[in-house]
Parts: structure tokens; sequence; C-alpha cells
């Protein structure tokens, strides 16, 4: 599987390891990302979302929940764990020396 999280969409890639799969696995992962692309694009065009995917419904759901009073559609629990998440990567970057 390969994702594409930064314009959200993934696509499958299980050929079988040949030396022809070798050859044509570039090709194929290229046009897997140009067909994941082109229908991820024409959904957010139907959606009318110009970036960002599911942002549009995560704001909406957000207010709804302050003029509600209920729960926020990412739960505190959620943001900290993502949170913490980030600091680990972080760290482990640090370790290996890559530029951030």
């Amino acid at each position: 599987m390969h994702a594409d999280l930064f314009h959200g969409f993934v696509f499958d890639d299980q050929r079988k390891l040949s030396r022809a799969g070798k050859i044509i696995r570039p090709f194929g992962n290229a046009a897997g990302t140009f067909g994941a692309a082109t229908i991820n694009l024409a959904r957010r065009t139907l959606r009318r979302e110009q970036a960002f995917p599911g942002l549009r419904e995560l704001v909406r759901l957000f207010y709804d929940a302050i003029r509600s009073g209920s729960a926020p559609p990412i739960s505190v629990a959620e943001t900290l764990d993502v949170a913490a998440e980030r600091d680990t990567i972080m760290r482990a970057l640090r370790l290996e020396g890559a530029r951030i």
C-alpha cells in the first residue's frame, strides 16, 4: 500500500517480485498515484473542497460542538496522543541527525 497523507489517498501495490516486476514497478506506482490522485481530485471537486479533504466537515463539527456544548470532534485525549507521537518522531529524527 502506498499512502499519500498530504493529498489524502491510498493505492494498492501488490505485484509479484520478479525481474519484470522490478522493471515495471516504478511505472505501476506512477500510474497508481496518477489514478488515485485523479479520483481524489474529482471527489474533492464534486464536494467543492478546494484543499485539505475533510477540513470543512471538521470545522463544522467543531463549531456545532461549541454551539451545543457537546464534546468536540477530536477529543482532548486524541489531541494529546497526536502531540506525544509527534514528539516521539521529532526525537527519533534528531537522534538520526535529520534536518527538521
